[in-house]
């Protein structure tokens, strides 16, 4: 089995066990991993905590199915005085879900450089598309004479497993209804005009005799906490799962996911007066794709 390293320039701690990522998410670990040289860390392949927040640098974004994922994530020790890191290794092609999640606790006084997070994929994980996020909060020291704030920097990675002759069959990836449902500033409910378009999707689904899957996307403008607007996002998809059902589809063939501001249509920061965003109220939306039928992976 070949094994790839992916370096995260954040400061964390050292390699954890392999984990066999089950369904829900994993808890993290009881004790406290031990120091690591920093220059034990791979500068050249890196996700790099700055002042100006994460940044990825020669990450390798394709596997072969027969490799895993190592992360070693490093944090300046010179002004990050705690910290807490939570890396989220979720499937990004059919539901969003969880199949690898840590956390661990960085404490400057403890003198901890690294976390190195290793994650061995079951193999009917391993195909399609994943999403990693690496989400770092703590209290940085902001120079002498100024008193510590609170900071919080999230970022989101793709990556998957090229399929090969041995995994199985390509996974379908879907076909995008056509429209829109927007929301309101901060709004989850559907409006009469947004019901009817729901409608309308509901129609072209049932008319689909090879349905298979249905997964509703929920996205969120940049205003608020990525927390926040990720758990909007998910109220936006569920109001339209929640309309669908109502017009017949079957709840168990749809699956929510929120990507909150990952995916904006528009980029750029929308301020709350709708009249002045230049467009970026389109990123307050949802959108429906479907699967057709298709073998299972192994």
């Amino acid at each position: 089995m070949k094994t790839i390293v992916i370096t995260l320039a954040v400061a964390l701690g050292a390699p954890a066990a392999w984990a066999q990522a089950p369904a829900a998410p994993a808890s993290a670990p009881t004790s406290a991993p031990a120091s690591t040289p920093a220059s034990a860390a791979s500068g050249d392949k890196a996700i790099v905590l700055t002042d100006s927040g994460l940044s990825v640098t020669g990450l390798k974004q394709r596997y072969a199915a027969d490799e895993s994922i190592e992360l070693a994530v490093r944090v300046p020790r010179q002004n990050v005085l705690r910290a807490r890191t939570e890396v989220v290794l979720m499937r990004d092609d059919t539901s969003g879900r969880p199949i690898y999640q840590d956390l661990r606790d960085y404490d400057r006084f403890t003198h901890v450089e690294s976390l190195n997070f290793s994650i061995r994929l079951p193999k009917a994980e391993r195909f399609g598309q994943l999403a990693l996020l690496v989400r770092v909060r703590g209290l940085r020291n902001q120079g002498e004479g100024t008193n510590a704030e609170t900071f919080e920097d999230a970022l989101t990675y793709r990556l998957g497993f090229a399929a090969g002759a041995q995994d199985g069959p390509v996974v379908d990836a879907g076909t995008r209804l056509e429209g829109k449902v927007y929301f309101g500033f901060n709004d989850a409910a559907l409006t009469d005009k947004t019901t009817k378009q729901v409608d309308a999707w509901a129609a072209a689904l049932k008319a689909e005799a090879a349905l298979s899957e249905i997964r509703v996307e929920g996205h969120a403008d940049k205003v608020g906490g990525s927390n926040y607007n990720l758990e909007l996002s998910r109220r936006r998809a569920e109001a339209v799962r929640a309309r669908l059902i109502e017009q017949g589809i079957k709840g168990s063939m749809i699956r929510v996911v929120g990507f909150g501001f990952d995916r904006p249509f528009v980029k750029g920061d929308a301020p709350k007066d709708e009249g002045a965003d230049k467009g970026v109220w389109q990123n307050r939306r949802a959108e429906v794709v479907w699967f057709r039928d298709r073998p299972k992976g192994p």
